[in-house]
């Protein structure tokens, strides 16, 4: 339902306006990124939907592996597409494998990830916090890296292990034992586990034996 307008707003909205990243004058991308958004408001309404993607997950992960080779091709041979009909097609194609990639992983989530366990308990609960704090580390980190005469590779790798340390430290030690910061940073406290009552104890009664008196 909300792959055709995603489609058409990256293919016709966000080329006018160039991506800011921000809340106020970002006019192309932020209406795109919200389509992905309500997306979930709808799987929600519809959780019917999360049955579909869970059956044709591989299918889509096939189909968005195939997008994305086709797009690098294109990207890292510096194909020109000088018609307007193979830009509109390439730009299409981007937004079609963005959204591939969003069903796949939700897909494969709901029948590998659709379990209890400690981990994924953990996990839904540090998310959010990491998902806002992630960013502003990866910038701090990432300006003295940049400076440093290393390759790509070891840049990208560094950065992304320690900001994403540093986030889970975070987390781990000043957020989530204190109910403030558990607060501010959305995350749910947890409840307590209401006592059990007392079970209850049918105390047979037991006649005392009488000795039977005897009159002489």
């Amino acid at each position: 339902l909300t792959l055709v307008p995603t489609t058409l707003l990256f293919v016709l909205w966000t080329s006018k306006w160039p991506s800011t990243n921000a809340l106020v004058n970002d006019w192309g991308y932020l209406p795109y990124w919200c389509t992905f958004f309500f997306a979930g408001y709808i799987v929600a309404v519809a959780p019917s939907l999360l049955d579909v993607l869970e059956k044709h997950a591989r299918n889509l992960l096939g189909l968005a592996v195939l997008a994305i080779i086709i797009i690098n091709v294109v990207r890292w041979n510096r194909i020109a597409l000088e018609s307007t009909a193979l830009l509109t097609a390439y730009r299409a194609l981007l937004a079609v494998d963005a959204w591939l990639w969003v069903l796949a992983l939700v897909g494969l989530g709901k029948r590998y990830l659709n379990r209890p366990h400690r981990w994924l308990a953990y996990a839904n609960q540090a998310i959010y916090p990491f998902y806002i704090l992630h960013q502003t580390i990866i910038i701090v980190v990432g300006y003295y890296v940049i400076q440093v005469n290393e390759g790509m590779l070891a840049k990208y790798l560094f950065v992304a292990f320690v900001s994403g340390g540093l986030a889970l430290a975070i987390y781990e030690y000043l957020i989530r034992p204190f109910r403030v910061m558990r607060f501010l940073f959305g995350v749910k406290s947890p409840r307590k586990a209401s006592p059990k009552p007392a079970a209850l104890t049918t105390k047979t009664a037991v006649p005392e034996r009488q000795e039977e008196a005897v009159l002489v």
